[in-house]
């Protein structure tokens, strides 16, 4: 007989005494003994009929203690070189043991799985950081640089963009697809390589601006794309942040903004803190979407497919503005 069923019956029991029944007959009538239905009662009379209701199963006995469990959780926290493996990445069989040396308590892998994901945790891919990346930099910047460029673009009237640049290969797959168990399916791709150059340059409001181009960038590339932000904006002035590429602080591109002095800055981020660039995001959603692939590999039809995404993108500014939100600085 099921736990739910003897719930049941114990209290349509109680119900039918409390409603005049005797217990003798319901004893005999559900094939209980006496006791047994007036140790009911008693449960129901001291606290109330919540006190019939069942248990869960005690179960077998936890084989990590509270401390241990917070202790655990505290040491996932932090690399895994520290504790003497090769790389700084938590996997089952590591965690494994680190148990057993720490705690001397040994689980299986399946139960260390779920005792894992009882605990909240989950297995992720990791954000990429830069040994060279400055932390202090990147809060001073975060706290006193964006705050002033934000301020001097509001005061001189001047529309503030975000511009990153990226490349898509002709021969990407991203992605996985179905196939039978056992039999790795196979895409086809010329051997031929071309890289598809992308600029672009988006505001925290959502707008979005973007160029591609056959060459690799450089510092004649990413002039072109400046011009044509300020043939979009013929009577607005511009600030624009990038990062420290090469290209973007080149003699020929300090002497372009030099010349459009009047309409056009230039400022720039921390190094090393792709984080802190909204724009950044668009290329994560362009080739997450799978907008990269192409069943043919050529280069005008990967330029088109890209094209056709970047101008959707153009059409969904909430998506836009949900890229600068995620990056802080907002």
């Amino acid at each position: 007989m099921g736990r739910d069923v003897l719930e049941h019956i114990r209290l349509q029991a109680v119900r039918e005494i409390r409603a005049g029944e005797s217990p003798e007959i319901i004893a005999r009538r559900l094939g209980f003994c006496r006791q047994i239905v007036y140790k009911w009662l008693r449960r129901a009379r001291d606290a109330g009929l919540r006190a019939l209701h069942r248990r869960p199963a005690p179960g077998a006995k936890p084989r990590l203690t509270p401390p241990q469990i917070r202790q655990l959780k505290q040491d996932i926290q932090r690399p895994a070189t520290e504790f003497g493996f090769v790389s700084d990445l938590w996997t089952v069989p590591r965690l494994r043991a680190l148990l057993r040396r720490q705690f001397h308590v040994t689980l299986s892998r399946t139960g260390l799985w779920e005792f894992l994901r009882r605990e909240g945790l989950s297995l992720q891919r990791p954000i990429k950081r830069a040994l060279e990346r400055d932390e202090a930099a990147i809060r001073r910047w975060l706290r006193m640089e964006y705050p002033r460029i934000r301020a001097e673009a509001r005061k001189i009237g001047a529309i503030l963009y975000f511009g990153d640049e990226s490349g898509v290969r002709t021969d990407h797959v991203s992605g996985r697809t179905w196939a039978q168990r056992g039999h790795t399916p196979e895409v086809h791709r010329t051997s031929h390589r071309d890289v598809v150059s992308l600029l672009s340059a988006m505001t925290p409001r959502g707008d979005l601006l973007f160029m591609t181009s056959p060459v690799k960038i450089n510092s004649d590339v990413f002039i072109r794309f400046l011009r044509r932000l300020l043939a979009h904006h013929r009577r607005r002035k511009l600030v624009l942040i990038v990062d420290r590429s090469a290209y973007h602080g080149s003699r020929k591109t300090r002497a372009f903004v030099a010349a459009h002095a009047d309409r056009l800055r230039v400022e720039y981020l921390p190094a090393n803190a792709p984080d802190l660039n909204p724009d950044e995001h668009v290329w994560g959603h362009l080739k997450g979407s799978g907008a990269t692939d192409s069943a043919t590999g050529v280069f005008g039809d990967v330029r088109r497919q890209v094209r056709s995404h970047l101008k959707s993108l153009q059409r969904r500014p909430h998506l836009v503005r949900a890229f600068y939100y995620a990056c802080y600085v907002a």
